[in-house]
């Protein structure tokens, strides 16, 4: 039998204001991933290892020291690059040469596949760069025995459907032409199984790390294990070390601040990088300060408050402001509250000056206003 670890879209080298997970978390998930693919004959890897084709120094020699690892224990490693590792020319960064693999998926290579036997299975590995379709059209099964695998950085599409701005596209005629066991798929950042008559022929592991804000809850490597020329075991293995989740919370179906507060408190937990996005028109007063101290549940929380506050709510707000606008805000409290207000005033209208004003501190009309 042959035990294969699949992964994708580490992407190393992201800069934390790319990305809600920071750098040094998502290097501590890759070397998980190291350690699981020392338990294992083959690792497998569908592209954006890295985050560009120019990343630092550092985040080579951390890839580096840890395929020397997994090498050492005798496990095989091949890498299809992703189009994050390809330069303006559509060629593979050069880094990639600086690590220790058993083979990198280029153009030179495509149609001749990687061969690995353990205990009398083979299992054959076929792969071709991103932004080359054409390179597909060399891959084709090479023998009726053993398992073939074809290692991609691209998008299934079985629909027949115009797809743009893809690295690489697999259609139906692709999969039936090539006629692989399995399909290992890097590129889409969530896990997806695709089967075939009941039987597994194709998988997205997604990232072992949210890359974005939506990619919430646990990620994921698959391990497999090869037998008697099929698949006799594939499972999930969550790897991430923090789970990233978004908050939608709309205030105008809130009743106060508490509400906020009290969805925080449910959710809170350490491992969490929480995104908290308010919506919706708030009739209430939000205090930064019990945001953060309910923040402390989490191992970060980022709120994106993008509320309509009231007019009663911007007055509260800033009337004591030692400042212009305060001035202006407890004057428009004592208009509202001596009735001399226009009765044709666009009320909403003005509330979305108010809260522009309030939150940038000038008013840029729009556009159509100006015609």
């Amino acid at each position: 039998m042959v035990k294969i670890l699949l992964t994708s879209d580490i992407h190393l080298g992201l800069d934390d204001d790319d990305a809600p997970v920071p750098g040094v978390v998502r290097a501590g998930t890759f070397r998980k991933i190291s350690a699981l693919a020392r338990e294992h004959d083959v690792l497998l890897i569908a592209g954006d290892l890295f985050c560009r084709s120019d990343v630092d120094t550092e985040t080579v020699d951390l890839v580096s020291e840890e395929f020397g690892k997994i090498r050492n224990r005798g496990t095989e490693i091949l890498l299809t690059p992703g189009e994050c590792e390809m330069d303006g020319e559509g060629t593979a960064t050069s880094l990639l040469n600086l690590l220790n693999v058993s083979r990198i998926f280029d153009e030179s290579n495509s149609s001749e596949p990687f061969e690995i036997t353990r205990g009398g299975q083979s299992v054959y590995v076929y792969g071709v760069p991103p932004l080359n379709g054409n390179a597909m059209q060399n891959i084709s099964r090479q023998s009726s025995e053993g398992f073939h695998i074809g290692l991609f950085h691209g998008d299934i599409n079985l629909n027949g459907e115009e797809m743009n701005d893809c690295p690489l596209v697999i259609t139906k005629q692709d999969l039936k032409r090539m006629n692989l066991d399995f399909y290992a798929l890097g590129h889409y950042h969530n896990y997806k199984l695709y089967k075939n008559l009941g039987v597994v022929i194709g998988a997205y592991p997604g990232s072992p790390e949210a890359v974005t804000f939506g990619e919430p809850g646990e990620r994921y490597v698959l391990s497999m294990i090869i037998g008697s020329d099929r698949i006799q075991q594939i499972k999930r293995l969550t790897i991430n070390t923090k789970v990233v989740e978004v908050l939608d919370l709309d205030c105008s179906v809130l009743g106060s601040a508490r509400d906020v507060l009290k969805r925080l408190e449910e959710c809170g937990s350490p491992k969490k990088i929480c995104r908290l996005r308010l919506t919706g028109e708030r009739n209430f007063i939000l205090s930064p300060d019990e945001v953060a101290a309910a923040g402390k549940k989490f191992d970060n929380l980022i709120l994106c408050d993008e509320s309509l506050p009231t007019i009663e709510v911007l007055i509260k707000n800033y009337k004591n402001e030692n400042t212009l606008k305060g001035d202006f805000f407890l004057v428009l409290e004592e208009r509202f509250g001596n009735n001399d207000i226009p009765v044709d005033i666009d009320l909403e209208g003005f509330n979305r000056i108010l809260n522009r004003i309030s939150v940038s501190g000038f008013y840029k009309p729009e556009d159509w206003l100006c015609r």
